[in-house]
């Protein structure tokens, strides 16, 4: 099992990198397999990211996938292909094949006109 904290500067844990293995490569990254990425907010898992194979730069702040990706939160759940992770901005880009699936029923207001 792989596992790597990423803390901010008052010790909060910000997200962690988890997955069933892991390489270094020579250039810096570590290339995880079965990568599961939680992201917090107030001490709390905000989001989960899962994904078969991921390229980490942790020097950057970044995870790459070229594969199908899965972003889950409590309201939502997103999947597509291929992703980036930008640690800094806490910003997820999906790359292709983009699906968005609500967890709450959304009310539409009936715009009929009734006599």
């Amino acid at each position: 099992m792989f596992r790597v904290p990423e803390y901010d500067a008052k010790g909060r844990l910000v997200y962690q990198i988890l997955g069933s293995s892991a390489k270094w490569l020579s250039n810096g990254d570590i290339d995880v397999t079965n990568l599961r990425l939680e992201v917090y907010r107030d001490g709390e898992v905000d989001a989960t990211v899962t994904t078969s194979q991921c390229l980490v730069n942790r020097a950057k702040g970044t995870a790459t996938s070229e594969q199908a990706v899965r972003i889950e939160r409590d309201d939502m759940i997103v999947t597509g292909i291929g992703f980036r992770f930008d640690a800094k901005t806490q910003k997820i880009t999906i790359f292709s094949k983009v699906r968005l699936e609500l967890k709450q029923t959304v009310t539409v207001p009936d715009t009929e006109e009734k006599e």
